[in-house]
């Protein structure tokens, strides 16, 4: 079994964070933006995609510190674009 994602408005996202919760599965990341659009992703109980999940997050944290060349406070609003931008096929964010 693999993770649930779902992009959608804040109000629909919150019903979303309700639901999974209610089902026992794993909030991993839940990031909102200035628009009122609201990234929510989930992991069931006993899937191995989380971990899959995490490691990518942190390939990806090294290369955009590496590419600021400082530590970056910011960074989860960064990786929420990125992940939007990789989900839809869009230019990923420098």
């Amino acid at each position: 079994m693999g993770t649930a994602k779902v992009s959608s408005s804040e109000a629909c996202g919150g019903v979303s964070v309700g639901f999974y919760g209610r089902l026992g599965w794993r909030l991993d990341a839940d990031f909102f933006f200035d628009n009122g659009f609201r990234i929510v992703q989930f992991t069931p109980p006993g899937s191995g995609c989380s971990a899959s999940a995490l490691r990518r997050a942190d390939a990806a944290h090294g290369e955009h510190e590496n590419r600021t060349g400082q530590r970056d406070e910011d960074w989860p609003d960064w990786y929420a674009a990125y992940m939007a931008a990789e989900q839809a096929g869009e230019e990923l964010p420098k």
